[in-house]
């Protein structure tokens, strides 16, 4: 991305992020920074699209715990805040279009996809307290024939 193309160079841009204590971005392509945040940025290999970045004011940093995701596609924090039974976290997600040349290219190796990983993530991270998720899912449930009761026990979960 050139430096002109950058959304950081946007001021309306920045004003809108400096706004929240917490921000999440998806398809950044690459590392994101903003003063004043300590950005988790997860790209992926040998890839131009996606990219994903949660933000974080530096006066939060220290009740937030950066989760491994193992997967690229989709990050995790935990915070905590002074009344520790109140813990969150939010999940950060950007997942590629069906039609996409990095989808195709992940179907042609046999590797899981996005959401299969994310759900896995989830069966192996109980203990999250309540949790957020957010991100670019591209979701196209109109092409399936998923009722909404069906999308909210595979992707809503509670504590």
């Amino acid at each position: 991305m050139s430096e002109e193309g950058l959304k950081t160079n946007d001021s309306d841009f920045v004003e809108i992020l400096q706004q929240s204590l917490i921000f999440c971005l998806q398809e950044t392509k690459q590392n994101f920074s903003l003063p004043n945040y300590e950005c988790f940025n997860s790209l992926r290999a040998d890839s131009r699209s996606g990219g994903i970045c949660i933000g974080v004011h530096r006066s939060l940093t220290s009740n937030v715990k950066l989760l491994r995701t193992g997967c690229s596609d989709f990050q995790a924090i935990t915070v905590f805040p002074k009344d520790v039974s109140r813990k969150f976290t939010i999940i950060n997600v950007y997942d590629s279009p069906e039609q996409s040349s990095y989808k195709a290219r992940r179907k042609g190796l046999s590797e899981p996809s996005t959401l299969d990983l994310l759900l896995e993530f989830r069966a192996k991270t109980p203990n999250l307290g309540e949790t957020l998720l957010v991100g670019d899912l591209n979701a196209r449930t109109a092409d399936k024939n998923t009722t909404s009761e069906e999308l909210k026990e595979r992707f809503f979960w509670t504590s």
